[in-house]
């Protein structure tokens, strides 16, 4: 909810959120649910399948380290 409540109080639809540290993906997950745009990065490769989980699999979520998507 709280995810929910600062991507609306800072952002309106279309805008882009970026979030550079997106652990499992939750304040991605909730910006585009919202209508943002989302873009955001992780080196943990062991939050991939997470991530996979969160967000579903599709042409913009990747891996530059070679992790399977």
């Amino acid at each position: 909810e709280l995810c929910r409540l600062l991507v609306s109080a800072f952002t309106e639809p279309g805008d882009l959120v970026v979030d550079p540290f997106a652990g499992t993906a939750m304040v991605l997950g909730v910006a585009a649910g919202m209508g943002r745009l989302a873009v955001g990065y992780e080196i943990d490769d062991s939050l991939l399948e997470t991530v996979v989980a969160n967000l579903g699999s599709g042409p913009l979520l990747g891996s530059l380290s070679g992790g399977e998507v």
